[in-house]
């Protein structure tokens, strides 16, 4: 049995995520692979610079049209506990329901949502919940080029599954096991780990 000592000291070592690595992680799991085992630090890629512009310019548009009253916008928060940490595009907070609000650049999918974008919204949502102590019902998802919103529900089949993600996480990281690259080779395209991985 580990000590209250003992205990403390696994979780200062145990690796910390954000919540876009459990989305990376659903998407490609060799991503985590390479960030956290091998410590590969590619610069940012053309979508990811023009993804950055379109995120300050939807905050500024937000800002400007009042919705500032409630939402609060580039939230850090951490919660070694849950394992989470992160920069959050936007937080509704009414003093007792915290909302995530997830701006995404790309298209929206046919009717639903993109399983990644759903693991990472529910991800912001335990770490505002952990951090903040507050109630989270919720998330929203904001595909800004289509003009839409969804909400993704918080309820405990969500959490259990993003528990789970994050207890693979870690153990893909401490046992420094290399996964199967995804199956879909069009998702290799423009990613920024090409070099690293090549599918071998």
């Amino acid at each position: 049995m580990q000590s209250e000592l003992e205990s403390q000291i696994v979780k200062q070592l145990r690796p910390v995520f954000t919540p876009e690595d459990v989305r990376q992680f659903v998407y490609c799991p060799r991503i985590i692979y390479f960030r956290y085992v091998l410590k590969c630090r590619p610069g940012p890629s053309v979508k990811m610079r023009k993804g950055a512009e379109k995120h300050e310019d939807w905050r500024n548009r937000q800002i400007r049209q009042g919705k500032n009253m409630d939402r609060y916008f580039s939230i850090y928060l951490e919660d070694r506990s849950v394992g989470l940490k992160g920069l959050l595009d936007a937080v509704d907070y009414d003093g007792e329901t915290a909302r995530p609000v997830e701006m995404k650049t790309g298209r929206a999918p046919e009717g639903g949502i993109f399983e990644n974008h759903r693991a990472q919204v529910v991800a912001e949502c335990l770490l505002v919940e952990y951090a903040l102590g507050a109630d989270s019902d919720m998330g929203i998802l904001v595909y800004e080029d289509a003009d839409l919103e969804i909400k993704v529900d918080l309820n405990n089949p969500q959490r259990s599954w993003v528990h789970t993600l994050l207890q693979k996480m870690r153990e893909l990281v401490i046992t420094e096991y290399l996964p199967r690259p995804t199956r879909n080779e069009r998702k290799c395209t423009d990613c920024e780990f090409w070099a690293y991985c090549q599918r071998t």
